[in-house]
């Protein structure tokens, strides 16, 4: 599947709810954020209030102090040595991944993509190169994927692009998997950017892959993106990181310079203790969450729940009613604010996202309301759609 970016660039629709709920006035409630949140006095950090204002820029590739706890915390999980020259600071995953593509991509260059993927992802690929091809990857082989260099020998294959747990399936890649995606980097010399930044949230027994597979001979054509945001519920520092080989990093870090100069001093700081104070709130949180809305949102009129392996979210597919519509119905009629498969490209059936990182109370208020809400909306079924979205955006694919 190939796609195209719209020539005039606009808000997403969750955008251009988020600015009609905020412009009422009106209370309202958000349900939209997969971002999980800290149970109260479960963060416990010293205050930053008293610091002296930074008078000198910090390293293009960051602070030692946060590219040391980074490598610390990436090394056990993917069971490899790493240090600070295997870490690069970046202004967030999604600034990383950018920076990756625009140094080592051109505009004639193919990307593979895995499917479904974060807007926001598929059209940063999609505008730096000639041809994404976007590639479900649930129900593939090891051997399918290694083989999907053949199908398209006729296009320069640059990068192949991945999430694990994906966004927004929450589908995690296996051994097999990842090894048939590195069989197809090796036989086409493209590189491999793997995005993980829900691979603290796994809601099965399965453990974790991680996308070297335990080879640190990959790290040369290996890019590991991660951040603070979702494992930290901080994505309001904007700091993540890109993991790779030292001579990928110092050229990164080249580039990052050449954009930015360097990534704020504060937010590494606050970064660095947040990785010494740890997670596992967040974690139960998630889990618990899981476990509250695979109860409360079963059994929904019009519509399937997805549930997940992985990451912060599950799904609720709506069998034959219109995604942008529901979720306008659920923000003017109801003030709930919630995500939709338009978050995503190749999506799928359209679904609205259902957060699990949320107190059980919000959880089981915001269900609530959307059940209610299918119960209005059953009677548009049956006719003609008079009410229709704002906007013209709909889930890509």
């Amino acid at each position: 599947m190939r796609y195209r970016p719209a020539t005039t660039m606009r808000v997403s629709p969750l955008e251009r709810r988020a600015i009609e709920a905020r412009s009422t006035g009106e209370p309202f409630r958000d349900y939209s954020e997969n971002v999980p949140r800290w149970p109260a006095g479960a963060l416990k950090l010293p205050p930053s209030s008293g610091v002296e204002l930074p008078r000198s820029y910090p390293p293009s590739a960051g602070l030692d102090l946060l590219r040391a706890r980074i490598a610390e915390s990436e090394s056990r999980r993917c069971g490899l040595p790493l240090g600070c020259e295997n870490v690069l600071v970046t202004h967030g995953a999604l600034y990383g991944i950018g920076l990756v593509l625009r140094a080592f991509l051109s505009a004639t260059d193919t990307v593979i993509c895995q499917a479904p993927v974060f807007r926001a992802v598929g059209e940063q690929l999609a505008s730096l190169v000639s041809r994404v091809e976007f590639v479900s990857l649930a129900s593939r082989s090891g051997r399918d994927l290694s083989a999907l260099a053949g199908s398209l020998q006729s296009h320069n294959i640059a990068a192949v692009y991945l999430d694990s747990p994906n966004n927004p399936t929450g589908d995690v890649l296996s051994v097999d998997q990842l090894e048939g995606l590195h069989s197809l980097c090796n036989s086409t010399g493209a590189i491999l950017i793997a995005d993980i930044v829900y691979a603290d949230f796994l809601l099965t027994s399965e453990p974790f892959v991680h996308p070297a597979v335990g080879d640190a001979n990959r790290w040369n054509r290996l890019f590991v993106v991660n951040s603070v945001s979702k494992a930290y519920a901080a994505p309001g520092l904007r700091i993540g990181w890109v993991l790779s080989s030292p001579s990928n990093i110092q050229m990164l870090a080249s580039c990052l310079e050449r954009e930015s100069i360097a990534v704020s001093r504060f937010g590494q700081l606050y970064a660095a203790q947040l990785l010494e104070h740890g997670n596992e709130a967040l974690i139960a949180t998630v889990r618990r969450g899981a476990e509250v809305v695979a109860e409360l949102a079963a059994g929904m009129p019009g519509a399937e729940l997805r549930t997940a392996d992985g990451g912060t979210q599950f799904l609720l597919e709506l069998a034959d009613l219109d995604a942008e519509w529901l979720a306008d119905h659920l923000l003017r009629s109801h003030r709930l604010l919630v995500a939709t498969s338009a978050n995503c490209i190749a999506g799928g059936r359209p679904h609205l996202r259902l957060p699990l990182g949320h107190p059980p109370e919000d959880l089981a208020a915001a269900l609530s309301t959307i059940r209610r809400a299918l119960s209005d909306a059953s009677v548009f079924r049956a006719s003609p759609r008079a009410q229709r979205p704002l906007d013209a955006e709909r889930s890509h694919g």
